[in-house]
């Protein structure tokens, strides 16, 4: 026993107590309420079913037994099993039956569920029949247009509870308005009603057979329904009729083979409808239906319907097909015994075994001839008698008799009776008999001897008499081309042929269709009329070496002259060779055919005496077209003189054929350019245009100066014969030449629609630089041919990247947008604006343009916002450039406001190979610049010079940047420096960046200390000790002076300010220093000149240092400099500004300028500092980055030279 028992089996427990007590219904309320929770355990279920049975509860029993085959499945059969042998114990439980009743379904156990029935009461039943019945209609009435699965299951259940009540008929058709409305197929159906169909013994129920097909067909499962269709030939009629009706409406159009129809076949003959059935079969077979279906389906029928010759007939021919000869014959032998034998194909039928040798020693031939002698036409039986004639003519003769009984009268029994005789040996009697046909005239008698006769094209070669009788009736009859082919025969054999048969040959062309019969025949013709023939064969066969002999037979015949003139004429140019033209043309001259004779002169060559005779002497009555032929005649074989002499005698007026004579006399005199005033008229000719161009052609290898004027000749030539293509091809060398385009635009003019002229105009534009005409002959040309846009575009191209010519350029990208070609829109524009920078405004609107041609025109229209995003987007990004375009951009382009368009310019001159370009933006932004674009600038440069390529001198003119110079100070520029290896000019240089780049007052006590160790600081330290005594002064909070800041001060002679710095700091050393310097100032003020005015200068002194420079006056720029600087510090502001302009007139020094240009600023006079900078400009520009950052705003300052 288990230590802890369930809550389920708990619960349980207090349930069977509480029934133990008497309390029943109580108990099985209980039930009820908690049945979920009892459930939940599943060997507590089936001792609850049971338990509610014993309460004598069996509704709720069954709900309970329902929910323990939902929840646990393998409890399911001996729940039921319970279920069931309780059932009759409470035979009226409507709950347990419909119970039981679903679940028999769910099994498909039918036969159960039917069973079952019997053990209820019948009140029960009635309820569940009345609840299947409710639930179907309610299916139906609520489904809409389908059905779904538990709709299924209503109409399986309804169509039992009929079967039960013994209406069968309803409950199949049930099933199938199931089928035919539920959502997809459900095989519960067919189940049910296959199920049905066997209630009634081991065979299956037709009429079942036949729902279980229509509800296959209702599931479109075509083969399943194929399946079962076998069962119903058997059927009785009334099932077989309604199966047939199934067949043809529903499944025959579902099915994609034939079986369907072959089915439908079996069908039709069970229900003795032999004719549809073998039209069907009939139809199947000419399909090529070959199937055992289809062979069981015939037998079937033949059998049927073994008194019908229709089915016998189709058996013959499948046995045929089949190769079953003997077979097929015995079909067809039966086919004759059935009475509605002529109302069938019989006779096709057995045409087609005989036509094929299939018959047993003329069995088929006989039984077919005596069948339509006795009860067919006369003209089948003619048909049928004429296959046996060779064989046995004396039957036939026999049967001949039976038709004259019939029709006395008819042509075709007595030509047949004609050739029978014929066969017969009693050729007499036969003349007679064709004789006496031969003089009706009626056309039906006509056409049925004719047919007849074609009967026996076996016997011809035998009996010619037949043939020529068969020819005569033919000729006679209107059939010329059959009766050609019969004399024809008669005379490949030798026979005579008359007139009148040659004529039939000569029409039909028999001779040449058969030509090769004729050639190898040994054919010897005997008159000039069969010499034609045989000639005309050979000809056709290109046996030239017999039709030559029967040529020259037949022109024996003046009248067949003409004749054989016209079949020469017709012969390709290269047969005239294998010809004896020597003596055939002469004869044609004689004859009539001269103009014949012309024309094959003129499709031969060749310069024999013969020929040049001939052609002067042949004439038919038309002078003009005499002269015109021997102009091409003589022309054709050179003959420049004789043409000068066609017009002979002749008075003719026509202006083109005598300019051409005088045009070849003058050209055989040697006189060209007189013979060319003769050809406005020729060329003009369409008779001599093409004459006059072949001697043109042969001049334009001579040297002079005719060449432009024969290319127009040739041209206008070309043109009146509407070769407007060769036209244009002359003057395409000489386009640029006066008249020509004048020329082209008549013939553009002439020929609407042709491109070949606007084309040339367009060429001709573009080598003449007319860039209005290129475009207004360009949309002439592609408004008649847009596929000419890619040549006209690519000779855009051609003579843009040729000539430099940014429109044609542009023109051609144009083209190439306009009509996709394969030219790339984005290269040719770049190339336009590199050459015609004005373009680029135009070019930037173009849809879909590249960034490359983005950043060109942006460049071009020095835009240096967009060039900036452009570059700043595409990374590494390929612009070309050229000088033009960089000129123009820097003239508007500003360090300081641009930078980093310039700096991205600079990349780009790179990558172009514009070094010097290059490193003037960079110098420019290392000097103005701002920000990290100056100092990459900077860094740049101090690079270059390191490397030597760029002076150190330029370096410190430009560079301001305070980062780089340190670096350079630190580095080896720094050292050159310290040590004396830098010139004056690159120290003086130097100071003047350090003091530029604003350092720090540690870095630039450094640089002072370097220039006091160089010794070449020059004035230049006073201004490094002046700045680093103002950085100093400026710092917050204050600092106290380093010791370097005194020495740098002592050294510039910054007295005053030395001695102030040395009191702040109150030290000793320093103090000291101060005291000492002051001592040797002092000892050396005795002294006069430059040196002692600079210590005086130094020490802030400027009246002294004046007035020593008075006592020992120097005219060298040094002392000018310093009487300057001297007169600046004693306030005389303007004076010392006259005194440095003085000395740079005298001495030309460049340092002069510079300190100028710092005193006009440091004074205000702006209008005269610009002007120095102007003049700076234009005289000494490698000062200019020097000036500062000021210098040159907005003057041409700031254009970069390339050059």
């Amino acid at each position: 026993m288990a230590l802890f028992e369930s809550k389920q089996r708990r619960l349980f427990k207090v349930i069977k107590s509480m029934a133990d007590s008497g309390n029943v219904d109580q108990a099985a309320t209980k039930v009820e309420q908690d049945l979920k929770i009892l459930l939940e355990t599943p060997e507590l279920a089936r001792e609850l079913v049971a338990f509610i049975m014993d309460l004598g509860y069996p509704d709720l029993s069954a709900r309970a037994g329902e929910e323990i085959i939902r929840l646990h499945r393998d409890l399911a059969t001996p729940v039921v099993r319970l279920l069931e042998d309780r059932q009759s114990d409470f035979p009226r439980s409507f709950e347990l039956l419909r119970t039981l009743w679903q679940i028999k379904l769910r099994q498909r156990d039918y036969t159960g569920a039917i069973e079952m029935l019997n053990r209820v009461d019948r009140s029960a039943e009635t309820k569940l029949f009345e609840s299947l019945e409710s639930g179907a209609r309610s299916a139906e009435r609520f489904a809409a247009d389908k059905l779904l699965e538990g709709d299924v299951d209503r109409f399986v259940g309804w169509s039992l509870a009929q079967f039960r009540k013994g209406r069968v008929q309803e409950a199949l058709d049930t099933l199938l308005k199931a089928a035919q409305k539920s959502a997809r197929p459900d095989d519960r159906i067919p189940s049910v009603v296959e199920w049905i169909s066997t209630r009634k013994g081991d065979e299956r129920d037709p009429l079942g057979v036949l729902y279980l097909v229509r509800v296959y067909l209702a599931f479109e499962n075509v083969e399943l329904a194929l399946r079962n269709l076998p069962d119903l030939f058997e059927a009785p009629k009334d099932i077989v009729t309604s199966a047939l009706a199934v067949v043809e409406k529903e499944l025959i159009h579902l099915d994609l083979t034939n079986r369907s129809r072959i089915y439908f076949v079996r069908l039709l003959a069970s229900a003795e409808r032999f004719d549809d059935s073998s039209r069907e079969l009939e139809r199947l077979f000419s399909e090529g239906e070959r199937s055992l279906d289809f062979e069981d389906a015939l037998t079937d029928l033949v059998t049927k319907a073994s008194a019908y010759a229709r089915p016998h007939l189709l058996m013959a021919r499948y046995r045929k097909d089949r190769g079953e000869n003997t077979s097929a014959l015995d079909s067809l032998e039966e086919a004759f015994t059935c009475e509605d034998a002529y109302e069938s194909q019989i006779g096709e039928t057995a045409s087609i075994f005989i036509e094929h040798g299939i018959d047993r020693d003329d069995t088929i031939a006989r039984r077919l001839a005596e069948f339509m002698t006795e009860r067919g036409t006369v003209s089948e039986a003619v048909a049928a008698l004429c296959r046996l004639v060779a064989d046995d003519p004396e039957w036939v003769q026999g049967q001949i008799q039976k038709l004259l009984q019939k029709d006395k009268n008819s042509a075709e029994v007595l030509t047949l009776l004609a050739v029978t005789m014929q066969v017969r040996g009693r050729e007499s009697e036969a003349a007679a008999t064709m004789q006496h046909l031969q003089e009706r005239k009626d056309r039906k008698s006509r056409e049925d001897i004719v047919h007849v006769l074609s009967h026996f094209d076996g016997l011809m070669e035998q009996f010619p008499g037949l043939r020529r009788m068969r020819a005569s009736v033919r000729g006679v009859a209107g059939r010329e081309g059959e009766a050609a082919s019969d004399w024809f025969s008669l005379l490949l054999a030798g026979e005579s042929v008359p007139e009148r048969g040659l004529e039939d040959i000569r029409e039909s062309s028999i001779h040449i269709q058969r030509a090769d019969e004729l050639l190898i025949s040994g054919f010897n013709p005997a008159t000039p009329q069969e010499a034609l023939l045989g000639a005309v064969a050979a000809l056709s066969r290109e046996q030239f070496d017999k039709a030559d002999q029967w040529l020259i037979k037949a022109c024996s015949d003046p009248a067949l002259a003409p004749t054989v003139a016209g079949q020469i004429s017709i012969l390709p140019d290269s047969a005239f060779d294998k010809l004896s033209l020597n003596i055939l043309l002469p004869i044609f001259a004689d004859t009539g055919a001269a103009k014949t004779a012309a024309d094959i002169i003129l499709r031969t060559s060749g310069s024999d005496v013969w020929r040049m005779d001939l052609v002067s002497r042949l004439n038919w009555g038309d002078p003009p077209a005499e002269v015109l032929f021997r102009l091409r005649a003589f022309l054709a074989e050179g003959k420049l003189a004789l043409a000068g002499g066609a017009i002979g005698g002749s008075d003719i007026k026509d202006p083109a054929l005598t300019g051409l004579a005088d045009f070849c006399r003058l050209i055989s005199a040697g006189d060209i350019a007189g013979s060319l005033t003769h050809l406005d008229g020729v060329v003009e000719d369409r008779r001599t245009s093409s004459l006059a161009s072949g001697v043109l052609e042969t001049l334009l290898d001579e040297p002079g100066r005719n060449g432009t004027a024969i290319r127009m000749f040739l041209a206008r030539a070309s043109a009146v014969n509407g070769r407007i293509t060769e036209a244009c091809a002359w003057l395409e060398p000489v386009l640029t030449q006066p008249g020509v385009t004048g020329l082209l635009e008549q013939l553009a003019a002439s020929s609407p629609g042709m491109v070949d002229a606007p084309m040339m105009l367009v060429k001709a534009a573009a080598l003449s630089d007319d860039f209005e005409n290129l475009r207004r002959f360009s949309s002439m040309v592609l408004e008649m041919n847009p596929g000419k846009a890619s040549e006209i575009a690519s000779l855009c191209e051609s003579k843009g990247n040729e000539r430099g010519s940014g429109r044609c350029l542009a023109y051609a990208a144009e083209l190439s947008d306009r009509y996709q070609l394969q030219l790339d829109p984005d290269a040719l524009l770049i190339k336009a604006v590199l050459a015609d920078p004005s373009i680029a405004t135009t070019a930037v609107q173009r849809k879909g343009g590249g960034p490359s041609l983005k950043a060109v025109c942006a460049i071009a229209g020095a835009n240096a916002s967009t060039f900036s995003d452009i570059l700043r987007r595409r990374q590494g990004l390929s612009v070309p450039l050229s000088t033009v375009l960089v000129e123009r951009v820097m003239t508007q382009w500003q360090a300081g406001r641009d930078d980093e368009a310039m700096s991205q310019l600079a990349g780009v001159m790179e990558s172009n190979g514009m070094y010097d370009a290059q490193m003037t933006v960079l110098s420019r932004l290392a000097a103005d610049g701002i920000g990290d674009w100056r100092t990459k600038a900077a860094e740049r440069l101090l690079t270059e010079t390191l490397d030597g390529r760029m002076s150190r001198l330029d370096f410190w003119n430009c560079v301001r940047d305070h980062s780089v110079i340190e670096k350079a100070i630190e580095g080896r520029l720094g050292s050159d420096l310290k040590e004396g290896r830098a010139t004056p000019a690159e120290v003086s240089a130097a100071a003047g960046a350090v003091l530029a780049s604003g350092l720090e007052i540690d870095r630039l006590l450094g640089f002072g200390e370097l220039l006091m160790d160089s010794g070449d600081g020059g004035g230049m330290l006073s201004d490094i000790a002046k700045a680093g005594y103002e950085k100093w002064k400026a710092a917050s909070p204050p600092v106290a002076p380093s010791l370097d800041l005194l020495k740098l001060l002592v050294s510039a002679g910054m007295m005053q300010e030395a001695t102030e710095t040395a009191w702040s700091r109150m030290d000793d050393r320093m103090l000291g220093l101060v005291r000492d310097t002051l001592r040797q100032k002092r000892a050396a003020v005795s002294d006069p000149g430059p040196e002692a005015a600079r210590s005086l200068l130094y020490a802030g002194r400027p009246a002294e240092a004046l007035a020593a420079l008075e006592k020992d006056r120097d005219e060298g720029a040094e002392s000018a400099d310093l009487e300057a600087m001297a007169l600046w510090r004693l306030g005389r502001r303007s004076a010392a500004i006259s005194a440095w302009m003085d000395a740079f007139r005298r001495t030309g020094d460049e340092t002069l300028l510079l300190r100028l240009h710092w005193a006009l600023g440091e004074a205000g006079y702006s209008r005269d500092r610009r002007a120095l900078e102007s003049f700076v400009e234009s005289r000494h520009r490698s000062l200019v980055p020097r000036l500062g950052r000021d210098a040159g705003t907005g003057s041409r300052l700031d254009m970069i030279s390339t050059s």
